[in-house]
Order: structure tokens, then C-alpha cells, then sequence
């Protein structure tokens, strides 16, 4: 994972989106929402992810590859008990398949009597044998005994397969292992992202649940192992469960492109535009309550915790070794060199611990050559990207801010749908560009009226 997140930032970089500073010194300088790079909340938000309940143990039934399915006998959702019958193979196809394998057995069997036959009167003849036909009559003893050895080896190997045929034939009804629910049957050979082969069959095991939610590129430095959280119910959100966020799944990743960075056409895409996500698991302190297949909201639980630490990516970040600093949008919505105090380089992350110097509103560039105190700035913002995936259930569980507007009132928006605005500038009745994102990640199409 080590240097990901800058490698993703330059990249989309050279594709004209965070472009930091631009060549053309007439081009005004792009910068960015610290809080979108960092995860980090600022005050009057908070960030939450999509999350859904499911068991803690998943049991994955496969199926053997030289057999041939009969009836699955369940469906996806159903509920099964341990010993139930989830589906069966073709008894037929298993029983001719066993009656070769034994008269393959029989064969070998014979050819082994045979050769042995055969050694017993070649030595009576080579007892009687002149000197000079003594040698070749060694060898061809020599030659069965090898035969033999390879017979009765084969014939080791013949009876394994028959005791797993039979094995097969007694077992012909696949039965689930445990009380639970049946969460996916795949029929048709599907594989994951990276080809690899999905179960035929995965239940749920009743009992204890957890909370499964991820992490994308632009916050994956927002959570780790060990935080505690809160996990908010989506149809009444003054009922919440506590837990720890147990395990960050790294190893891995889904990528697609419902959640990614668009060009200005609002829409057009590639595999530059693309963005990955990485599963979290919660482990509930209780789960009372909970219902299997519940959607929830997952939010980092700042009043049992310190506070939560903003990690900068280094390529942000110039002279980091010596006198670190930034190039930072000021109030006057010009670019100017602001330091920093960092904390210790986090190689994984290939991120800085900001701290000092950099708060969660401000908007930093992109630094190259072109990067000058006092150049005009155009500020970006999670409402650019149309929320970034919203609930995100479907689309990798991004994360979703909510504004109470400071300075210029209240922002209205949607629990589902969500209205995203940068507010950066609400005071005066300015307008701030904001825009509806949708369920999809699509680019926000409206300006907000702000203040």
C-alpha cells in the first residue's frame, strides 16, 4: 500500500483534475479541500459511512469440480438449519464414474497376477539357462519387477479415488454445517474483481453480528484498527450501538468507477478516474436490536477517543524533512506558503501527521514549479465530485458529510440523497458551489445558494 495515495493524486494529476498549480500562469490554481484529502472532519460537520450488519462467521460451501450439481435445493436469503440439505449431485453420474474406477482397479489387480506369473517360470527357466543366457534373463525379471512396482502404485492411487467416490455417493445431499442464512448461491461459475472463483455457496452463521463497512482512497487514513464507533440506525438516529473497528481488510481491495473522480463533463471516465475501497469490520459491544442485512451509519466516536489525528499525504507537502510547508488558499482566495509542524512520516500511508499549521476547512495545492504567492485560486470540494458515492451501499460505502452552514445558516439537505456545499464562503449571501449528488456518485448538476 506503501506511496498508493500520492501515486492515485499524481495521476489524477496528469489527467488535468488535480492540477494543483497549472502551467499557464494565466490559469488560476486549483486547490483542494483538506478535509476531503485527510478524512478529517471540521467543525460544524461529521463524517459517517454506510455500513450493514452481517454474521461474524461466513461459511463457504464449495462444490467438487468433477461432479455435476442435480438441484440446489435454497435460494439467497432463505434460512437454513444445520443438517438441511442445500443441494445434491447427479447419483447417476457419480455411480458409473465409481463403477469405472473399479474395473480400472480390477485391471491393474490382474496385470500385477499376470507379471508376477511371469517372473515365477522366466527364473525356473533361467535355473536350467546356459551361463551366456543368464544376464538376459535377469533383465527381464528386473524389467517386470519394475512393472509391478509401478502396478501396485497405481493401484494405491486407484483405491483413494474410489474410497472419495464413494465418499461422494454416501455424501450425494450437501448439507449446511450450521444454523444460519443463506446469503449467496452462485450457479453460473461468477467470479470476483480479480477473476478469482466465488463459493458456490456462502451461509451466514446465526449469532454474534458485526458491521461491515470501507474505506475509499480519498479517507482511508480517516480510520484504523482499534477505533472505537458508533453505529447509527438509519430509520431513527437517536438509537446507536457502540463497538471497535477490529479489522481494515488491505489485502483486499475493490475498485470501481461509481465513485471516482470526474472530468468537467460531468461524466466521461477511465481507468485514471477509478477509485478503491477497502472493507472495515466493527465488532459490536452489544448487538441488541440489530437485525441481519440492517443498514446502518458508522461514525468515528470522538467522545471516547482523543482526537482524531489528520495524516497529510506527503505529496502535498514540500521541504518535509527540514521546513515543511504548503500551498494554502487565504481568505482572499489567494495562494500563499503556509508551515507546518509535522509528526512521524508514516511509510504505509506515505502520509504526514499534521500538527500544526493546517486545519480541516482550509484548501491546499497541489504543489509544482508554477506554485506563486498571491495567484488567483479555484477551490474544489467534495461538492464537485456529487458527494462521492453518497450512502454508498452499492457503490463502496463513502463517506458522506453533512454542514450546519457557520456563518450563513443552516444548509438543508436529505438524509438520502444529501446536499454537499463547500460553504466556504457563506457569509454576505455569496454562492458557494454546491450540487445534489446521487445514490451513484454522479456529479452534483446545481449551484447552492449560500448565507
Amino acid at each position: 500500500m506503501r506511496k498508493f495515495f500520492s501515486v492515485i493524486l499524481v495521476l489524477c494529476l496528469s489527467c488535468g483534475l488535480f492540477c494543483g498549480c497549472g502551467a499557464d500562469s494565466d490559469v488560476t490554481v486549483s486547490v483542494q479541500s483538506v478535509s476531503m484529502l485527510t478524512g478529517v472532519s471540521s467543525i460544524g460537520m461529521y463524517s459517517r459511512y454506510a455500513g450493514i450488519v452481517q454474521s461474524g462467521d461466513v461459511e463457504k460451501i464449495e462444490k467438487s469440480s468433477d461432479l455435476e450439481v442435480l438441484e440446489v435445493k435454497v435460494s439467497a436469503g432463505d434460512t437454513v438449519k444445520a443438517g438441511q440439505v442445500l443441494f445434491t449431485y447427479d447419483t447417476d453420474a457419480i455411480s458409473l464414474d465409481l463403477e469405472k474406477k473399479q474395473l480400472e482397479l480390477e485391471q491393474l489387480n490382474g496385470a500385477i497376477d499376470t507379471k508376477t506369473q511371469q517372473i515365477a517360470a522366466l527364473e525356473k527357466e533361467k535355473a536350467s539357462a546356459s551361463s551366456a543366457d543368464q544376464l538376459d534373463y535377469t533383465l527381464q525379471i528386473q524389467e517386470l519387477q519394475l512393472d509391478i512396482s509401478e502396478s501396485k502404485y497405481n493401484v494405491s492411487a486407484k483405491e483413494k479415488e474410489i474410497a472419495r467416490t464413494k465418499n461422494l455417493l454416501e455424501n450425494a445431499e450437501v448439507k449446511s454445517p450450521v444454523d444460519g442464512t443463506v446469503q449467496s448461491v452462485n450457479e453460473t461459475g461468477a467470479t470476483d474483481n480479480n477473476g478469482n472463483p466465488l463459493p458456490f455457496m456462502t451461509v451466514a452463521q446465526t449469532g454474534d453480528l458485526r458491521v461491515k463497512g470501507a474505506l475509499n482512497e480519498q479517507n482511508r487514513a480517516s480510520l484504523s484498527e482499534g477505533m472505537a464507533v458508533i453505529i447509527r440506525s438509519r430509520t431513527d438516529e437517536s438509537v446507536t450501538w457502540t463497538g471497535t473497528i477490529t479489522a481494515i481488510d488491505w489485502e483486499n481491495p475493490v475498485e470501481d468507477n461509481s465513485n471516482g473522480y470526474y472530468y468537467m463533463d460531468y461524466g466521461s471516465s477511465d481507468e485514471m478516474t477509478t477509485s478503491t475501497s477497502w472493507p472495515f469490520y466493527v465488532t459490536l459491544d452489544s448487538d441488541d436490536g440489530l437485525l441481519l442485512g440492517q443498514h446502518v451509519y458508522i461514525e468515528p466516536d470522538f467522545g471516547t477517543q482523543e482526537a482524531q489525528q489528520m495524516y497529510l499525504p506527503a505529496a502535498f507537502i514540500l521541504d518535509a524533512d527540514s521546513d515543511p510547508y504548503v500551498w494554502v488558499a487565504n481568505d482572499k482566495d489567494k495562494l500563499e506558503k503556509r508551515s507546518l509542524t509535522l509528526g512521524e512520516y508514516d511509510a504505509d500511508l506515505d502520509s504526514y501527521p499534521v500538527l500544526d499549521g493546517l486545519a480541516p476547512e482550509d484548501y491546499i495545492a497541489f504543489p509544482d514549479e508554477t506554485c506563486k504567492t498571491g495567484v488567483a485560486v479555484t477551490r474544489y470540494d467534495e461538492s464537485y465530485f456529487g458527494g462521492d458515492g453518497m450512502e454508498g451501499d452499492e457503490y463502496g460505502g463513502e463517506e458522506e458529510y453533512y454542514f450546519d452552514g457557520e456563518e450563513g445558516g443552516d444548509f438543508a439537505y436529505g438524509e438520502d440523497p444529501g446536499v454537499y456545499d463547500s460553504g466556504y464562503d457563506a457569509e454576505g449571501g455569496e454562492a458557494a458551489t454546491g450540487g445534489y449528488g446521487d445514490e451513484s456518485g454522479e456529479a452534483g448538476a446545481e449551484t447552492g445558494a449560500v448565507g
